[in-house]
């Protein structure tokens, strides 16, 4: 795991308040059951945490809540 994947699980977990197996491929609302509120407090949480803003395209919640697509998002703002 990567530093930023190692961030992104932390926010997560921080959020779900469990543990769970980190892996690019979970979806986080069929996987883990994560409700859109849930979600919205974790993209909050990303843009804080890597001083970014998601765009609104990115925001679909079949998009976003794949992490593997959150990954490539944040590392794609890292390196602008």
């Amino acid at each position: 795991m990567n530093k930023i994947e190692e961030k992104i699980y932390q926010i997560l977990r921080e959020e779900l308040d469990f543990d769970f197996k980190f892996s690019r491929e979970l979806d986080l609302v069929e996987d883990l059951g994560i409700d859109s509120i849930q979600i919205l407090n974790i993209i909050l949480e990303l843009e804080d945490s890597f001083n970014m803003e998601f765009t609104d395209e990115q925001l679909d919640l079949d998009t976003i809540s794949k992490v593997s697509t959150i990954v490539e998002i944040v590392q794609g703002k890292e390196n602008v």
